[in-house]
């Protein structure tokens, strides 16, 4: 949910920050700055000025119950999962919008119609190079028409030479642009449904980095820290399976420290996502959190080391 911080009780804090507690202020590596065009915050870390005047993006597409995200560097783009079969004609004016023609990248998280319901139109409206796959043999084979016609249209596009498929280890990366998109997570097995079947993803550029992890819960989310523990960080976290009460736990928060994060769900569903128990984990760790359900499609960039939100409903994405 995003909040307008009154000018003068920000600089209130600030004046508070440096003058009164000059130890603890020193440590701080956050803050944040609210203006008319968005909402921003000065990233950890020193921007290398190899990337300045730069810029990436995370697309945080209104696709409802679902999940849709377009990632950009540099007239690049990668589009992770595709929301429901209804949510082909937004995502297609969005990428038009966007100027977008081809994808390098099509990321399917794992096999639920909320995650691959647009693939192939997505693959029949856009030049797509190359589409990275889930391990489907880690869940029960998929058998919805939607993942089944999925199949036959990659593997008639692969045959034809049109494009590459591929389901990547984990540590496999993907150059964007000046960012690199890295499988950080492969999944686990999952006898019961594909959620901890999702690829966990790293989407860096210069000192930004971006989590997601498609519907990943608790038993995949321990199992991501059991490997990387105390390097596994980010700045925006795409909130995991919509805001369930099964995924974002509190030590994987602990672990990433995200300032912000985007929850991607529909408006009243019928799950009750994202749950309170996940807003007031984010919440006690200081996260601005942005819904697609209260703000529509959300945008945020990076530029010379500064995250910046905008949202559809503020009429502030351009």
């Amino acid at each position: 949910m995003m909040s307008r911080f009154p000018r003068g009780k920000h600089r209130l804090l600030l004046i508070a920050a440096w003058v009164l507690l000059p130890a603890a202020a020193a440590a701080v590596c956050y803050f944040f700055l609210h203006g008319g065009t968005g909402t921003s915050v000065v990233l950890k870390g020193t921007p290398s000025g190899e990337f300045s005047g730069q810029s990436a993006a995370v697309h945080v597409i209104d696709v409802g119950q679902a999940d849709a995200v377009l990632l950009e560097q540099d007239g690049r783009y990668a589009l992770v999962d595709t929301g429901t079969p209804a949510a082909a004609d937004t995502i297609t004016f969005y990428l038009d919008a966007h100027g977008v023609r081809t994808l390098d990248y099509l990321v399917l998280t794992h096999f639920h119609s909320d995650h691959i319901g647009s693939a192939v139109e997505i693959l029949r409206n856009f030049k797509v190079k190359n589409v990275l796959l889930p391990d489907l043999s880690l869940a029960p084979a998929p058998t919805s028409a939607t993942a089944l016609d999925l199949l036959e249209e990659l593997a008639e596009r692969a045959d034809a030479g049109k494009l590459e498929t591929a389901v990547p280890a984990v540590g496999s990366e993907f150059p964007l642009g000046n960012a690199v998109l890295t499988v950080i997570g492969g999944g686990i097995p999952c006898p019961e449904d594909a959620n901890n079947t999702s690829l966990m993803l790293l989407f860096r550029f210069d000192n930004f980095t971006y989590f997601c992890a498609g519907d990943a819960e608790d038993e995949a989310e321990a199992e991501l820290l059991s490997r990387l523990g105390g390097d596994l960080r980010a700045d925006l976290y795409k909130v995991s399976h919509h805001g369930s009460a099964t995924s974002s736990s509190q030590p994987l928060i602990d672990a990433l420290q995200p300032v912000m994060a985007a929850v991607s769900c529909g408006a009243d569903n019928d799950y009750g996502h994202p749950h309170w128990a996940v807003l007031q984990r984010l919440q006690n760790a200081g996260v601005q959190v942005f819904r697609t359900d209260e703000s529509g499609s959300l945008l945020f960039t990076v530029k010379n080391g500064v995250l910046t939100a905008r949202t559809e409903k503020r009429g502030l994405i351009p």
